[in-house]
Protein backbone atom coordinates (compact mmCIF):
# COMPACT_ATOMS: atom_id res chain seq x y z
CA UNK A 1 0.00 0.00 0.00
CA UNK A 2 2.70 2.41 1.17
CA UNK A 3 4.75 1.90 -2.22
CA UNK A 4 1.43 2.28 -4.20
CA UNK A 5 0.38 5.17 -3.15
CA UNK A 6 4.26 6.96 -3.31
CA UNK A 7 3.71 6.28 -7.02
CA UNK A 8 0.18 7.39 -7.53
CA UNK A 9 -0.91 9.10 -4.35
CA UNK A 10 -3.71 9.07 -2.14
CA UNK A 11 -7.33 9.03 -4.02
CA UNK A 12 -9.36 7.78 -1.27
CA UNK A 13 -9.41 8.37 2.76
CA UNK A 14 -10.09 5.35 3.41
CA UNK A 15 -6.84 4.34 2.38
CA UNK A 16 -5.67 6.16 5.50
CA UNK A 17 -8.01 5.18 7.43
CA UNK A 18 -6.60 1.27 7.22
CA UNK A 19 -3.35 2.52 8.27
CA UNK A 20 -5.19 3.48 11.68
CA UNK A 21 -4.81 7.21 11.23
CA UNK A 22 -7.38 9.45 11.55
CA UNK A 23 -8.99 11.24 8.33
CA UNK A 24 -10.45 14.77 9.75
CA UNK A 25 -11.83 15.87 6.57
CA UNK A 26 -11.42 15.04 2.71
CA UNK A 27 -11.31 18.98 0.89
CA UNK A 28 -12.75 18.23 -2.40
CA UNK A 29 -11.21 19.72 -5.70
CA UNK A 30 -11.96 23.32 -6.13
CA UNK A 31 -12.78 24.89 -9.84
CA UNK A 32 -13.54 28.30 -8.75
CA UNK A 33 -10.07 28.43 -7.31
CA UNK A 34 -8.29 27.09 -10.25
CA UNK A 35 -10.85 29.76 -11.98
CA UNK A 36 -9.44 32.74 -9.60
CA UNK A 37 -5.91 31.70 -10.06
CA UNK A 38 -6.33 31.69 -13.86
CA UNK A 39 -7.17 34.83 -14.21
CA UNK A 40 -4.34 36.25 -11.69
CA UNK A 41 -1.40 35.65 -12.58
CA UNK A 42 -1.57 32.62 -15.44
CA UNK A 43 -3.46 35.12 -17.33
CA UNK A 44 -2.58 38.60 -19.18
CA UNK A 45 1.41 38.80 -17.28
CA UNK A 46 -1.05 39.80 -14.59
CA UNK A 47 1.06 38.92 -11.05
CA UNK A 48 -1.48 39.85 -8.05
CA UNK A 49 -2.81 37.50 -5.36
CA UNK A 50 -5.82 35.49 -5.52
CA UNK A 51 -8.53 35.82 -3.54
CA UNK A 52 -9.14 33.94 -0.46
CA UNK A 53 -11.70 31.19 -2.09
CA UNK A 54 -13.30 31.46 1.89
CA UNK A 55 -13.78 35.35 1.33
CA UNK A 56 -14.51 35.61 -2.36
CA UNK A 57 -17.23 32.08 -2.78
CA UNK A 58 -17.33 30.97 1.30
CA UNK A 59 -20.26 28.79 -0.08
CA UNK A 60 -17.46 26.59 -2.28
CA UNK A 61 -17.84 22.61 -1.12
CA UNK A 62 -13.99 22.87 -0.49
CA UNK A 63 -14.85 25.88 2.18
CA UNK A 64 -17.69 23.72 3.96
CA UNK A 65 -15.02 20.96 4.18
CA UNK A 66 -12.82 23.01 5.67
CA UNK A 67 -15.48 24.45 7.93
CA UNK A 68 -15.69 20.77 8.77
CA UNK A 69 -12.17 20.13 9.22
CA UNK A 70 -12.03 23.26 11.62
CA UNK A 71 -14.85 21.52 13.76
CA UNK A 72 -12.90 18.19 13.69
CA UNK A 73 -9.55 19.87 14.35
CA UNK A 74 -11.26 21.56 17.43
CA UNK A 75 -12.61 18.99 19.27
CA UNK A 76 -9.33 16.70 18.51
CA UNK A 77 -7.24 19.15 19.96
CA UNK A 78 -8.83 19.85 23.05
CA UNK A 79 -6.60 17.57 24.92
CA UNK A 80 -3.29 18.51 22.90
CA UNK A 81 -0.92 19.74 25.26
CA UNK A 82 -0.45 22.99 22.84
CA UNK A 83 -2.40 24.46 19.51
CA UNK A 84 -0.09 24.42 16.89
CA UNK A 85 -1.37 22.47 13.55
CA UNK A 86 1.58 21.48 11.17
CA UNK A 87 0.15 21.18 7.73
CA UNK A 88 2.62 19.47 5.03
CA UNK A 89 2.36 17.75 1.90
CA UNK A 90 4.46 15.70 -0.65
CA UNK A 91 5.08 17.29 -3.65
CA UNK A 92 4.38 20.63 -5.03
CA UNK A 93 0.79 21.62 -6.14
CA UNK A 94 -0.72 19.91 -3.78
CA UNK A 95 -2.47 22.47 -2.23
CA UNK A 96 -1.20 22.64 1.25
CA UNK A 97 -1.07 26.81 0.85
CA UNK A 98 -4.83 26.69 -0.35
CA UNK A 99 -5.93 24.44 2.70
CA UNK A 100 -3.72 26.36 5.01
CA UNK A 101 -4.74 29.84 4.07
CA UNK A 102 -8.34 29.20 3.74
CA UNK A 103 -8.40 27.24 6.81
CA UNK A 104 -6.40 30.31 9.02
CA UNK A 105 -9.46 32.52 7.26
CA UNK A 106 -12.17 30.22 8.55
CA UNK A 107 -10.64 30.08 12.24
CA UNK A 108 -10.38 33.76 12.29
CA UNK A 109 -13.55 33.78 10.88
CA UNK A 110 -14.97 31.83 14.27
CA UNK A 111 -13.27 34.38 16.41
CA UNK A 112 -10.12 32.47 16.76
CA UNK A 113 -6.65 34.11 16.53
CA UNK A 114 -4.60 32.81 13.69
CA UNK A 115 -0.95 33.35 13.03
CA UNK A 116 -0.02 31.18 9.64
CA UNK A 117 3.89 31.16 8.78
CA UNK A 118 4.07 29.80 4.91
CA UNK A 119 7.65 28.21 4.47
CA UNK A 120 9.46 26.64 1.52
CA UNK A 121 11.99 24.51 2.99
CA UNK A 122 12.99 23.77 -0.58
CA UNK A 123 14.71 26.69 -1.03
Amino acid sequence: LFRKTLNKGLENPDAIEQLGLPVYASIPYSVLQESEEAKTHRGQGLYKAAALLTLSHPTDLAIEALRSLRTSLHFAMLEAPNNRLMISGPSPLVGKTFVSANLAAVIAQSGQRVLLIDVDMRK
